[in-house]
């Protein structure tokens, strides 16, 4: 049963932040930026430190049992930061910057 919560837990973490990433490509936001790494953080944590070793029947070690609630934090400091921000538009720099300028010449 708790395999089954952290699995789901990861696959909706992932697919809100594919959500979230799809709307960055539109609406270039410093909060949603930071939101979208925030949901990155939490589900690929939940997804490599909790998940998969409990699927490969491995022991918790030393490493995971710190980093794991370290990295759960860090996503909830980054998921409440992007609240507070501002709804500043960010411009992109360097291969961002290349990305999308091939991408509006490509729709043009």
């Amino acid at each position: 049963m708790d395999l089954a919560l952290d699995t789901a837990a990861s696959v909706i973490g992932l697919l809100a932040c594919i959500l979230v990433i799809g709307r960055l490509r539109h609406r270039t936001r410093l909060n949603e930026l930071v939101l979208a790494c925030a949901l990155a953080v939490l589900a690929l944590s939940n997804l490599f430190l909790c998940t998969v070793p409990a699927v490969a029947g491995w022991e918790p070690d030393d490493l995971t049992v710190w980093v794991a609630p370290v990295a759960m934090s860090f996503g909830a400091l980054l998921f409440v930061l992007a609240a507070f921000l501002p709804d500043r538009h960010v411009q992109p720099s360097g291969p961002l910057l290349v990305v999308s300028v091939s991408q509006t010449r490509t729709a043009s």
